[in-house]
């Protein structure tokens, strides 16, 4: 959605449902996460946006644990990505993840920088 008159400007908000299964099955979870950030385009091929992404990540298989385990993830960062051509995108970006577990011990708080290319195909 356009933050008012000016069309580069956007604001972008997002439902994400995704389930990890991960070696060893005990870390398996569902993931629910809304995304909200900025998009702002200085030009047509680059876009700038902070983000926070608040979820609820549920452990389907963690059986380590008595009560089982569930944690409350947020994550905050700033993305720059790079659209050369219709098919392909460069992102690079710096995030906080703090993630608040109802388990001891197994919270953490991490900074980290990301860099991906994302390649389309469309048919």
């Amino acid at each position: 959605m356009p933050i008012g008159k000016n069309n580069n400007l956007f604001f972008v908000a997002a439902y994400d449902l995704a389930y990890h299964q991960a070696s060893p099955s005990m870390f398996d979870r569902l993931d629910n996460t809304l995304s909200f950030s900025l998009a702002y385009y200085p030009c047509r091929s680059v876009c700038i946006g902070p983000y926070v992404r608040p979820g609820a990540r549920i452990y389907t298989t963690d059986t380590a644990f008595q009560n089982g385990r569930d944690d409350f993830n947020i994550s905050e960062g700033l993305d720059v990505t790079w659209q050369p051509c219709k098919y392909l995108a460069i992102s690079a970006d710096i995030s906080s993840q703090n993630d608040f577990s109802n388990t001891a011990n197994v919270s953490y708080n991490v900074v980290s920088p990301g860099v991906s290319a994302t390649g389309t195909y469309k048919f």
